[in-house]
Parts: C-alpha cells; sequence; structure tokens
C-alpha cells in the first residue's frame, strides 16, 4: 500500500512534513508524528506550518515545528491534505523537493499534485493512516510518537462519537496504549482547556442560530467585530460549529467565520444521515460527508445569504 511513498522516504535525508493552512488536530498529530519517526530514523526533518497556528493545539507544539522552511528538502510530505491549494503560501517550496508525496483520507480532487500519494477516504483520520504507514515500514513506535496519532484520531472522530469511528478506529487506538499515552492529559488539553473568550464566542453563535426546515438545520456566523469585543483570535472561532451542532433536532449546521473584511470560513458539519460535503463543493470547498468546509470572498452578509441558500438544498 505504501510502497513507493516508503522507498522514497528511504532515500531522502531532509524531510519537511507539510500540514494543510489552519491545521485541526488530525493534520498537527499525523504531522508531528511524522517528524518524529523520520528523526528517529535518523533524518532531518521539520513540520512546516503557516505562520497561524491554533491555540488550542500549542500543547503539541516543540522543536518541530517551524514556519519558514529550514533548508531545501530531498522530500515533501503532505499530509492530511489533498489539493496543493490549502498549502498557499508554502506550495512554491513544496515542489523545490526532489520528491513530493501525500497521505490523505479526503475525497482525492482531480490533481494528481504529490508524485506518490495514499488516499483512503474510508479512514477516520489521516491518523490511522499514519500508523498504517509506520507498521508497514516497520517503525517501533515511542510514547511522543504514539500520543501525536492519538490526538491526530481523537479529535478527527470528536472524541469517538462522530460517524466516521469505526472498528479500526478503536483497533488502532487500542494499539496506542501499549505505548503508556497519557489519554486525560490529551483530552482535557483539547477539550477542557478553552478561554473564557472562546466559550463567549460559543454563546453568542448559540443566540444568534437561525433554524431552518424546521430545525432540521441550523446557521450562525461570527464577525471581526463578535471577536474584536471578546479580543479573541480567529482560532477561537473553530468550536462554534460543534456548539450550534448540539442543539436538539438539528440534523446539519454551517457555521460562518469572519476571519477578515472579505474572507469569509465557513464549516459545515451533520450528526450523522445529512451528507453536507456537495454544499461546500458547490461554494468551491470539500471535505468529508459529514464534515467539510469552504472559503467565500464576499460580504459577511452575502456569505449569510449563500450559505443559507446552500443549506435549504440539502435533503
Amino acid at each position: 500500500m505504501f510502497e513507493e511513498i516508503i522507498s522514497k522516504v528511504n532515500k531522502a535525508e531532509k524531510i519537511l512534513v507539510y500540514p494543510h493552512v489552519n491545521m485541526d488536530g488530525d493534520c498537527c498529530g499525523s504531522a508531528k508524528a511524522l517528524c518524529l519517526a523520520f528523526r528517529k530514523m535518523g533524518k532531518d526533518s521539520f513540520v512546516y506550518t503557516d505562520k497561524e497556528r491554533p491555540a488550542y493545539l500549542s500543547f503539541m507544539y516543540d522543536d518541530c515545528f517551524v514556519d519558514e522552511a529550514p533548508f531545501e528538502s530531498d522530500l515533501s510530505f503532505a499530509v492530511d491534505l489533498g489539493e496543493d491549494s490549502r498549502l498557499e503560501d508554502r506550495a512554491p517550496d513544496f515542489y523545490k523537493a526532489e520528491a513530493t508525496v501525500c497521505i490523505d483520507h479526503h475525497v482525492p480532487g482531480e490533481a494528481k499534485f504529490a508524485d506518490a500519494r495514499v488516499i483512503d477516504p474510508n479512514a477516520s483520520a489521516a491518523g490511522i493512516l499514519v500508523f498504517k504507514f509506520f507498521e508497514e515500514m516497520g517503525l517501533v513506535l515511542d510514547k511522543a510518537i504514539a500520543e501525536a496519532l492519538y490526538t491526530a484520531i481523537l479529535t478527527d472522530t470528536g472524541c469517538f462519537k462522530y460517524s466516521n469511528t469505526d472498528v479500526d478506529t478503536h483497533l488502532t487506538v487500542s494499539k496506542l496504549y501499549a505505548y503508556d499515552i497519557d489519554h486525560v492529559a490529551i483530552c482535557n488539553a483539547v477539550y477542557e482547556n478553552k478561554p473564557i473568550a472562546q466559550l463567549k464566542l460559543e454563546a453568542l453563535a448559540i443566540d444568534r442560530v437561525e433554524l431552518l426546515k424546521g430545525g432540521r438545520f441550523a446557521l450562525s456566523y461570527i464577525s471581526i467585530e463578535d471577536r474584536a469585543r471578546f479580543d479573541a483570535s480567529y482560532d477561537l472561532t473553530e468550536t462554534s460549529v460543534d456548539a450550534i451542532r448540539s442543539i436538539k433536532g438539528a440534523e446539519a449546521v454551517a457555521m460562518i467565520k469572519e476571519k477578515e473584511e472579505g474572507i469569509i470560513k465557513v464549516s459545515f458539519r451533520s450528526k450523522g444521515y445529512v451528507n453536507v460535503r456537495p454544499a461546500a463543493a458547490n461554494l468551491g470547498g470539500g471535505g468529508h460527508d459529514k464534515a467539510a468546509a469552504c472559503t467565500l470572498n464576499m460580504s459577511l452578509d452575502e456569505a449569510i445569504d449563500t450559505v443559507r441558500s446552500e443549506l435549504l438544498k440539502l435533503e
């Protein structure tokens, strides 16, 4: 399954791991696990991120993470992304490497941007595929690598409650416990460590929620002014979509977040049966059936009307 990628890794001496912009826990954890593994193999390796890193993942950051390329790599290794648009300003550096590879679990786009890639949309997290990659490579894990993978899988399955959680998820995680991972500390760091400003933004999103189709669908928004009011950075808006998804009767939701004037980020989520990916795809985005996203270049008011229209098309 991973033969070609393993061959390229074995040949490389300098490896840069590329997560997508605005990392989530799966992307961050998978990237860190790869970096630690490559270092364990005696290779020079870093996780090359964009300059904005989500604050809620700060417990993960260490000397693996850089926001400028420290060298021109032999191998560029993308993880948890299926197209180079999600690299943004780092894309030129990605292509400078002699070889490029990708491990991902999103539905693949039409453009094949890496020389070798393994993509499995049925995997509940990119971390699952990275673990299988390590197994096939014969790598012996350690506690740090296992905890990075646990963070990846934990977050992309929503504490194992999302519909993407399956037998393979639990079997993989059960193997990570053999490395004495501190799962309580990780769960607390991710889910029980919110700044007051983040909770206030969640409350605001719930307070202004708009219910559609008899409450089956819901949407809300957070503006630049809202963040300024609570002195909150943009990354603190990320959990608001989970807050409105918890509303009783809401089967699918959309959270609209004004990042900058004219730049709108939209997160779509489904509790189980509604496929939200078409809504994101129609707006130039993508993702999974139950979790998708897009970026809109328009005003906040226009975005609200546009997203409402897409939600109403869902069944």
